[in-house]
């Protein structure tokens, strides 16, 4: 009996504790429902609509930058460009399926679109293709990155063959013999 009542007692306390939430919530809500509809009330929806896409297409641009930045800096060295090149094909994988990922939500984005109000599919519509124009800026600038660093890597390893063939081969011919005397081979 003793079991049930506090069992009881902390299902009470859970849903005193929820109710809390669930009340907090409601009021977060309503907040930020009042921070847009003044935001709207001072700049008219083109004009937001128009700061939110430059402010979409600066954060790209800013990615990229970001991204040349990075790639610059790093050494040169083989093993940093393998692993560039892994880096690619994972990214432009990834930017594929995120590009189906469109696809698949938009029907959600129309219905999320048509219950706010005031933005409507085409609002909607017009952000995604600016939003996939971006990936497939990205994907591009991806594959590119992708070439380079085969191109590198397979300049860099033909350059260590022409090295090792231009200068090690006759240094190991006039040592061989002396090697030969020091290490003698079984024939």
């Amino acid at each position: 009996m003793d079991a049930a009542l506090e069992e009881f007692q902390k299902t009470q306390l859970q849903e005193t504790r929820l109710a809390g939430l669930v009340q907090q919530a409601a009021a977060a809500v309503d907040r930020l429902e009042q921070i847009v509809t003044d935001a709207q009330a001072q700049i008219g929806e083109d004009e937001l609509a128009g700061k939110i896409a430059q402010a979409v297409t600066k954060e790209a641009q800013t990615a990229v930058d970001l991204e040349t930045a990075k790639r610059t800096a790093q050494a040169l060295d083989l093993a940093t460009l393998e692993r560039k090149l892994e880096a690619a094909n994972r990214r432009q994988v990834r930017l594929a399926r995120s590009g189906w990922s469109w696809w698949v939500r938009s029907p959600k984005l129309e219905e999320q679109a048509k219950t706010q109000g005031g933005q409507g599919p085409a609002t909607r519509a017009q952000g995604a293709v600016e939003l996939a124009e971006v990936a497939e800026q990205q994907r591009s600038n991806a594959r590119r990155g992708r070439c380079s660093c085969r191109l590198l890597k397979e300049t860099l390893e033909s350059a260590q063959a022409d090295a090792s063939r231009k200068y090690l081969a006759p240094v190991t011919k006039r040592v061989e013999p002396y090697v030969r005397r020091l290490l003698p081979m079984p024939a």
